[in-house]
């Protein structure tokens, strides 16, 4: 999910879209050119188990950001 601060009211908004033309909900301001953050709410972070880690040769762990 995409979140962008309106300036005027100071409120979230947020889409699962980040292109487009992105309106304020509570005060109409347009927010198309306003910068966008990424919301990390659903993120769940997974390591990964190689054929290597079973036997130690794994010194960095693989890491999944989808689970």
């Amino acid at each position: 999910m995409f979140k962008k601060v309106c300036p005027r009211c100071a409120k979230s908004s947020y889409s699962s879209y980040n292109g487009g033309e992105w309106i304020c909900p509570v005060c109409s301001n347009d927010l198309t050119f306003q910068r966008s953050l990424f919301e990390h709410a659903q993120m769940k972070i997974t390591p990964i188990k190689s054929k290597y880690s079973e036997k130690g040769y794994d010194p960095k762990p693989i890491i999944s950001l989808y689970a």
